[in-house]
């Protein structure tokens, strides 16, 4: 089970001391690169819309129905849309230099090959997305 959980990329939705919270766990230097593939490449328009949750090696928790990354140069948005009274869809549009912006600050993350977070969102922006690695 150790090895599952150590290259699985874990997604969550709750509250959290900040208020809405979005949860990327990864526990690997394998599962945080391929997650660095992923923003990149919306970056740089390789991919223009993707669910994370489809991806191999991607769990979401119960709370999450699909958790949408779909690049937008005239557009920023993270929504949350409840699907039941417990389940939610997630559709986080941005330009491609915010995604590229979110790549370096996970690429940095994966760099620094230490247990540590990285906040993908601000404060302000309604809902916090929260990068874990190793923690």
């Amino acid at each position: 089970m150790g090895q599952f959980r150590d290259e699985a990329i874990l997604l969550d939705f709750g509250e959290g001391g900040y208020g809405s919270t979005i949860l990327i766990d990864t526990q690997s230097l394998k599962s945080l690169t391929s997650l660095l593939e992923i923003f990149t490449r919306l970056a740089l328009g390789s991919l223009m819309t993707v669910d994370l949750s489809s991806f191999e090696g991607v769990f979401r928790s119960r709370t999450i129905d699909s958790f949408d990354l779909i690049r937008d140069a005239g557009k920023s948005v993270l929504e949350v849309i409840a699907t039941s009274e417990q389940r939610f869809s997630i559709r986080w549009t941005d330009s491609p230099g915010n995604w590229q912006h979110r790549a370096d600050l996970i690429m940095a993350l994966r760099d620094g090959q230490l247990p540590g977070h990285q906040d993908l969102t601000e404060e302000g922006d309604g809902v916090l997305v929260v990068l874990q690695f190793q923690e």
